[in-house]
């Protein structure tokens, strides 16, 4: 079971790589990630990533604390919470070469 479970992790994050790069129509976790990474992380995907789930960890933090439970937490969880990032970017490097992220600024004068 948890080599399923690490296989359709693997496809999910390399699915994200591609999506990510091409940049067409972003979902709004998605393009935190990308807006953390690139403007303010110094294109550190795994630090991105930790950085846009913090504030679920921190409701989850904060509910343990009051009621000394945690619900909806199981391995999948932790597990995406601590090998997304590294995995986004492993597929970055090593799939599609030619697809950059499409990832643009505006500034405004």
């Amino acid at each position: 079971m948890f080599s399923v479970s690490l296989g359709c992790s693997r496809s999910f994050c390399c699915a994200i790589s591609i999506y990510q790069r091409a940049n067409l129509i972003m979902h709004p976790n998605d393009d935190t990630t990308n807006i953390l990474r690139f403007l303010y992380l110094h294109n550190n995907v795994i630090v991105a990533q930790l950085v846009n789930f913090l504030p679920p960890i921190i409701i989850m933090l904060i509910i343990f604390l009051i009621d000394g439970h945690l619900y909806a937490i199981n391995i999948g969880t932790l597990f995406a919470l601590f090998t997304n990032g590294p995995a986004i970017g492993f597929f970055d490097h090593h799939i599609w070469h030619g697809l950059h992220h499409n990832f643009r600024v505006k500034v405004n004068n």
